[in-house]
């Protein structure tokens, strides 16, 4: 049976991308990587968000789930942090400039409560 895994492993894995490589499947034309734990379609820790473009800037919302949990029945405050900083990424390139996050602060007032 362990030979059968193996072998039906080695059919279903792909080449191995190095470290600093992104193969083309990964990126798709917006900048967005297909596996970015934020935003990535293809990402199993993503959570569903939509982000909006506003009047002075962009809008966004999510669903946290189970796998976004910190506290029981609460979302993790270095999910919050994440999605901040995604967010803020968005918003510089709706303003028309780049940008890095090169220091991130937060005091959260509440615990954002998850959805399970």
């Amino acid at each position: 049976m362990a030979a059968g895994v193996r072998a039906l492993t080695g059919q279903l894995s792909g080449r191995r991308h190095a470290r600093a490589e992104i193969p083309s499947v990964h990126e798709f034309p917006g900048g967005v990587r297909m596996r970015s734990p934020v935003t990535g379609a293809g990402s199993p820790l993503a959570p569903p968000r939509r982000v909006t473009p506003t009047g002075g800037g962009v809008e966004g919302t999510c669903v946290l789930g189970i796998a976004h949990e910190g506290p029981p029945g609460y979302g993790h405050g270095g999910m919050s942090a994440m999605l901040l900083d995604e967010l803020m990424r968005r918003a510089c390139a709706a303003a028309g400039t780049r940008g890095m996050t090169v220091s991130l602060r937060m005091r959260c007032h509440r615990w954002a409560p998850d959805v399970l």
